[in-house]
């Protein structure tokens, strides 16, 4: 760890002398031009459903503009731990499992949606197993700390991250990016647009990535995990008049990803060893010996459309989308060379959506944005298998909601804003268990209205303060990977933030927040003995509360300095008689799997919610007469996370340390990168599961380094 903590001293001090060393000379220059390069950009994020400064948004966000993430080194939504405060990706096998300031889930499963809600282009992306990791092209991330329940509304109790695409160009241009590096990592991007009328503009952006694994397999000598994608959006966007937009996307993908089926018993826990003490199993991170294929497959398409009309005094906009999933997972369930238990699962999901606002013009006294919202969806698992037993579950889900949002601007300095979401949901459940209906149809509704208040007072046209309450629900649902006919409760939030957003200076940025959450009803999963699949339940009660900060600096033209910190104390108030794994000991010697017992949890850590976070990075670019290089660093450190309930599966603190040197033409048509990611090789448990069965883990993508080159045309 110390070799780690040298490294980033070493970041932290070169950029601070390059910053003590270029501020010498800027002092003594008076030109205007340099100054307007130290200036920070504006980003204009879409936070409140109207496009906004950043800076004068009263939310806490995570605004990655395309440079950013490109300087960060992100091109998967997964990075994006890297630059957020407070933000922890986790998955479990193919399901996506952000966590934000503490709120997430362990669970998966059709119809159990994550709390960090996903959207794309303002889409929901209801899908856990379905959401892509890799980002096409990208105008922008957004991510939204805290309860958006009343705009976005559904199931963003914690937060959302929110992926905005670019709109085609009328004018033609072309990108291609080609990527190679260790483990035969290969990939190519491609991004077009034109124009192909005076009112109609379209674009494509496309994807293929491989690798060949980087998990040993201690059987075979060779690569386990390999990786293959591909992937495609195209947008059509037409504006026949000044009062109509259209746009329309289309997208598809088709990902195969082995290394999220490929695991390892951690420490040797498996119930293998209770039979075959002798039995030849992995002893160091990133290996296997199980001598059976293990898949992880992933497709589907989907289309949004979008319509805005110029009414005068106001804007109608309205947005339909349409999406098909289906996935493929096979895997070994004690991750070892003995024919035990395998299990399969075979999801496949459908979701349609409907949305329709009315927002009144920006710049009245009065600023209000009303809509109505739709979602329907089918989920299914044909079948979920594991040993002898095959579950073949269906859930409908149908929600219908109303929501407002009002702005009030006092005076030329105070607001206030008030708003309120009002939810109905239905949900239907069937449940076959080898072949045989067990239960009749089981049915649900949920209902619930979320409000909001909020006040914000500008210092000046570059400071405010604000200070909010909001409260948002995660719907209940039925368990589709278990036998019984219960639903779960709704979990809620409530939820207490301030922060400063102040622009001190023209070339520093710093934002701040503190909150406090009081959740009721949390929807935990747990690992009964004998099942190798989640049971969810309603816990009792947690809080968490913390404070964050950003920093964005341009001290001197051509450098710029981020930082970002995350302070959190998240703890589970009642959570007792919780069932745990323990390994299986004979004579007090652990013999290979676990055994199940009750535990109390209560005033103990939240899951996956690390005391502490800090995002560091560092570019400078420096320009010539033969062109432009540019240096780029960063380093994410977290604080040890718990991966059960009794802590006995923990990822100790780490380091993570990125970076890229890239030289661009003066054309600025062709630029060539050198880039390396986890260069101190830290082994992040990405997938824990503790089951009767042992403890299987899967790790992060160990050390990786390549070169690219992109082409712009």
């Amino acid at each position: 760890m110390s070799k780690q903590k040298n490294m980033v001293l070493l970041l932290l001090a070169t950029a601070s002398t390059i910053a003590v060393s270029r501020s010498a000379v800027a002092e003594v220059s008076s030109d205007q031009a340099a100054r307007d390069s130290m200036a920070i950009e504006d980003i204009v994020v879409t936070a409140t459903r109207r496009a906004a400064n950043l800076q004068d948004v009263p939310v806490a966000i995570t605004a990655l503009s395309a440079s950013d993430l490109e300087a960060s080194g992100i091109d998967t939504a997964f990075n994006l731990t890297m630059a957020t405060p407070g933000l922890v990706f986790g998955r479990s096998t193919l399901s996506l499992q952000p966590t934000l300031r503490g709120v997430g889930t362990t669970s998966g499963g059709p119809g159990n949606e994550s709390p960090i809600a996903v959207y794309i282009d303002g889409v929901y992306q209801p899908d856990l197993a379905g959401n892509q990791l890799d980002l096409l092209k990208v105008d922008r991330v957004e991510v939204l700390r805290g309860p958006q329940g009343t705009l976005f509304g559904r199931n963003a109790t914690g937060g959302l991250i929110n992926i905005i695409t670019p709109d085609p160009t009328f004018d033609p241009q072309a990108e291609l990016r080609l990527r190679y590096g260790r483990f035969n990592e290969r990939s190519v991007r491609v991004y077009g647009s034109t124009g192909i009328s005076d009112t109609a503009a379209i674009d494509f952006a496309g994807l293929y990535s491989a690798d060949d694994g980087y998990v040993r397999n201690l059987l075979t000598g060779g690569m386990d995990g390999d990786r293959r994608s591909f992937a495609g959006r195209s947008k059509l966007l037409l504006k026949p008049s000044d009062t109509f937009e259209l746009r329309l996307s289309v997208n598809a993908y088709d990902i195969r990803d082995d290394s999220l089926a490929v695991g390892q018993p951690l420490n040797g826990n498996t119930n293998t060893r209770a039979s075959n003490p002798n039995i030849l199993l992995p002893t160091k991170p990133n290996q296997t010996s199980v001598d059976f294929i293990s898949l992880a497959e992933s497709e589907g398409y989907g289309a949004n459309l979008e319509l805005a009309f110029d009414l005068g005094g106001y804007r109608l906009e309205t947005t339909s989308s349409f999406g098909r999933h289906k996935s493929l997972l096979i895997r070994d369930s004690d991750s070892s060379p003995a024919p035990l238990t395998t299990s399969t699962g075979r999801q496949r999901t459908e979701t349609a959506t409907q949305e329709i606002r009315l927002l009144s013009n920006t710049g009245d006294t009065i600023e209000w944005i009303a809509g109505v919202y739709g979602f329907y969806s089918k989920g299914t698992y044909r079948p979920l298998q594991f040993g002898a037993t095959s579950l073949d579950p269906t859930l409908h889900t149908k929600s219908i909601a109303a929501f407002t949002d009002i702005t009030w601007k006092v005076t030329s300095n105070f607001n206030l804003v008030g708003g309120a979401r009002y939810t109905y949901e239905k949900r239907d459940f069937v449940q076959f268990v080898n072949g045989n209906q067990i239960f009749p149809k089981q049915k649900k509704s949920f209902d619930n209205l979320s409000p909001k208040i909020l006040a914000q007072y500008f210092f000046s046209d570059d400071a405010s303060v604000y200070a909010s309450y909001s409260s948002a629900f995660k719907s209940g649902v039925f368990n589709s990977q278990a036998t019984s006919p219960l639903a779960v409760n709704p979990e809620i939030n409530n939820a207490f933030e301030a922060g400063v957003k102040a622009d001190p200076l023209p070339w520093l940025r710093t934002n701040f927040a503190a909150f406090l959450y009081k959740y009721d009803d949390l929807q935990i999963g747990i690992r009964p003995p004998g099942n190798i699949n989640t049971i969810l339940m309603n816990a009792g009660k947690a809080t968490m509360k913390g404070v964050e900060a950003e920093v964005t600096a341009i001290p001197v033209s051509g450098l710029q300095l981020r930082g970002a910190v995350s302070l959190l104390d998240a703890k589970y108030d009642e959570l007792p008689n919780i069932v745990v794994q323990v390994p299986t000991t004979v004579g007090g010697v652990p013999v290979g799997g676990n055994s199940g017992l009750l535990f109390d949890a209560s005033d103990t850590r939240m899951l996956r919610a690390p005391a502490y976070t800090i995002s560091l990075g560092a570019d400078y670019t420096h320009e010539f007469s033969a062109g432009a290089i540019t240096f780029s660093a960063n380093a994410y450190h977290s604080a040890k996370v718990r991966y059960t309930y009794d802590g006995r599966i923990t990822q100790p603190a780490y380091w993570l340390v990125g970076g890229q040197i890239s030289y661009e033409l003066p054309s600025e048509s062709v630029r060539f990168s050198i880039w390396g990611e986890n260069l101190t090789n830290e082994h992040v448990l990405d997938t824990v599961s503790s089951t009767g069965q042992g403890d299987i883990v899967a790790y992060n993508r160990p050390r990786r380094f390549g070169v690219a080159v992109d082409f712009k045309f």
